[in-house]
């Protein structure tokens, strides 16, 4: 897994502008902190719902979002996981306004 000092973490963004992390590497960091969890749901609308599983999750952020966006949101999930939050609503609602866009 990959480790990154904690100044790091502090200015990820800033950090992943001086090092570019490979698609492997940030799929890795996707995995490291989306809560684990053996499917999610997304309600969208209200007589739809989209069940996928945690690769299917990490799969379609990787197709659908630019890689500054996910680093973005690696950072996110990091500070989340940092107050000690669970951060599956945050996961939901980035997967919601995909999913929709994608309609």
């Amino acid at each position: 897994m990959l480790q990154f000092e904690q100044d790091h973490w502090e200015d990820f963004p800033g950090f992943y502008a001086k090092v570019r992390l490979s698609n492997n590497q940030i799929k890795e960091l996707l995995q490291q902190h989306i809560e684990p969890f053996s499917t999610i749901t997304i309600r969208i609308s209200q007589q739809e719902k989209k069940e996928l599983t945690r690769a299917e999750v990490i799969t379609k952020l990787m197709e659908e979002l630019k890689r500054n966006e996910i680093v973005e949101m690696i950072h996110h999930l990091y500070l989340i996981n940092k107050r000690k939050s669970n951060n599956i609503p945050y996961v939901k609602f980035i997967l919601k306004g995909l999913i929709s866009k994608l309609k």
